[in-house]
């Protein structure tokens, strides 16, 4: 169901050229891998201790809420690409320095997020 609500707000976006559905169809496909990253940690993590590993999977789920957080951690990087197909393919290009100050400023926002 959210897969396919994604392709409806992805496809309003484009077909109304807005690009809050087109961002709100991102937030929604980025919460579809956190939910399966979480599931399938939380489900591998139940699993019964073995010979193996006799203190059980437990440790799994740590490293699932790492991949959740690096994931989180990693939204801003799509920012400014999202930026600039916003402009080219939605014709939304405004011919003055606003383009140009929303670009460095995003770019800028991604580097600072991953200091």
């Amino acid at each position: 169901m959210n897969l396919a609500l994604v392709f409806v707000k992805a496809a309003g976006g484009v077909l109304l050229h807005s690009s809050s559905l087109l961002a709100d169809a991102g937030h929604s496909a980025a919460d579809i891998l956190s939910d399966i990253l979480t599931l399938s940690t939380i489900s591998f993590s139940a699993r019964e201790p073995t010979l193996k590993y006799p203190l059980g999977f437990g440790k799994v789920e740590t490293l699932g809420a790492i991949g959740v957080s690096s994931l989180l951690r990693k939204t801003p990087a799509i920012l400014p690409p999202f930026v600039l197909i916003t402009c080219i393919f939605l014709n939304s290009i405004v011919h003055s320095p606003r383009l140009s100050t929303c670009i460095l400023l995003s770019v800028y926002l991604t580097f600072h997020a991953e200091c």
